[in-house]
């Protein structure tokens, strides 16, 4: 009778310590994207240019032990598995006005112009979430395993 409950119930432990096991790292990859983008948002702050923020961003990625995606860029770059895709663009504007302008010129009403960074971080699902998303879409669990994204924009004046 017991080996009876036992074989019934340890395919569903082991699915649940397996989906717990990844979910954790799951979260711990979010957890690390998130620190990597505030990374770039305090010298974005303080506005040195594109080229130092993207510096910061790549800076604290390495330091984290993450591999940077040297891919072909776009709007939404297809990240390759267990590769970050970072990215920092400044773009400046007059306020009431949507058109990007120089960030050296001075609005036509005499308002100062507007800085803003938008950084990005896109984290490629690892092999093991692609083939475990898979599995569990085949037992009806249809959970998903999305790429990681993370934005924030940072208004400097």
């Amino acid at each position: 009778m017991v080996a009876v409950e036992f074989a019934v119930l340890l395919p569903m432990l082991v699915i649940g310590f397996l989906f717990l096991g990844v979910t954790a790292v799951r979260a711990q990859r979010q957890l690390d994207v998130e620190q990597i983008v505030r990374a770039g948002v305090e010298p974005a702050i303080r506005d040195p240019g594109q080229q130092e923020v993207q510096a910061r961003l790549n800076a604290a990625a390495m330091e984290k032990g993450y591999t940077l995606w040297t891919g072909p860029v776009g709007p939404a770059p297809q990240v390759a598995p267990d590769q970050l895709f970072l990215s920092a663009v400044r773009n400046c504007a007059c306020p009431g006005v949507e058109m990007e302008r120089d960030c050296r010129t001075i609005c036509p009403n005499g308002r100062p112009t507007i800085v803003r960074y938008l950084l990005r971080a896109t984290y490629g699902a690892s092999v093991f979430d692609e083939r475990l998303g898979r599995m569990l879409a085949r037992m009806n669990l249809n959970l998903g395993f999305p790429v990681l994204m993370v934005q924030r924009q940072v208004i400097v004046r």
